[in-house]
């Protein structure tokens, strides 16, 4: 069955832009005016709408506005792949348990604060805000300082919207848009955390937008494919694959991270458990 090229390119830039109201609301003077969804689908409206109607119509903007605004709710391909992505279980596949720690002042922390060649534990580090680049990649080395301010957001915000402002998106194509957009989220949403739950806020907001974009892209063609199905967490619609680097399996290098469900290996040897090998190295 032929795929309908501009409702499926919508559904993945819904899905990448799923949770931009978090980067917007952790910026804000206020908040905890509105829920993060409310914030993304104003500043969608405020940002990009307008500017991407030559690439997208009304209808398939209306897609990416309704991904920001209520995917949990009625949007079935993100609101499945937000669910993939953020590693929930069948059972907790509503996600109504949001942000249990601090969003707002929470770091991301650096996942090689869990490494060490040693058995004694090493204190944790965060990453500074700063967009990817700008200090000649020293930004990536991790400090001491867990806490930020909304300032720090603010500040982060208002460069990615800068730089939304300065582009001219006449005559891109679907999958430019959407590349362009991808490296944007990266440069700015690579250091701050994608959630606190109650769990460790250690993986990015970039990382989980990609990956919800790359499996909702995955889901729509799959129910194009087979209409009569039902789409659900088991349904066989995409292939996760990993990797490990065996070779390195003398360092004994060790993560602090609780083994996985199914694995053998308690703590987790990192770089030879392949069960384990996603939640220390993503």
């Amino acid at each position: 069955m032929e795929i309908n090229q501009s409702e499926y390119y919508a559904v993945v830039l819904g899905a990448l832009l799923h949770d931009i109201g978090k980067f917007v609301q952790r910026g804000q003077t206020n908040p905890t005016s509105q829920d993060h969804s409310h914030w993304g689908e104003e500043w969608f409206q405020n940002h990009l709408a307008e500017k991407i109607t030559s690439v997208f119509g009304e209808k398939e903007k209306q897609i990416i506005r309704s991904a920001i605004g209520n995917h949990h709710e009625h949007e079935k391909y993100i609101s499945l792949a937000d669910a993939i992505s953020a590693g929930m279980d069948r059972i907790a596949i509503k996600i109504d348990d949001e942000e249990k720690g601090d969003p707002f002042t929470d770091r991301l922390i650096s996942i090689f604060s869990k490494v060490s060649i040693s058995r004694e534990p090493k204190p944790e580090k965060y990453y500074k805000f700063a967009p990817l680049g700008k200090e000649q990649l020293e930004e990536i080395f991790p400090v001491d300082d867990k806490k930020c301010s909304s300032k720090e957001y603010a500040q982060l915000l208002e460069g990615f919207e800068k730089e939304i402002a300065s582009v001219i998106f006449d005559n891109l194509s679907h999958q430019h848009l959407i590349d362009y957009l991808y490296f944007l989220l990266w440069k700015y949403c690579w250091c701050i955390p994608s959630a606190t739950y109650k769990i460790e806020p250690d993986v990015p907001l970039f990382d989980h937008l990609k990956t919800t974009a790359a499996i909702a892209g995955c889901l729509y063609a799959y129910q194009q494919e087979n209409p009569s199905e039902t789409l659900s967490i088991d349904s066989r619609a995409l292939y996760l694959v990993g990797g490990g680097h065996l070779g390195y399996s003398e360092l004994h290098l060790r993560c602090s991270y609780p083994a996985r469900e199914g694995c053998q290996e308690a703590p987790c040897e990192i770089l030879v458990c392949p069960t384990c090998i996603g939640g220390c190295l993503s």
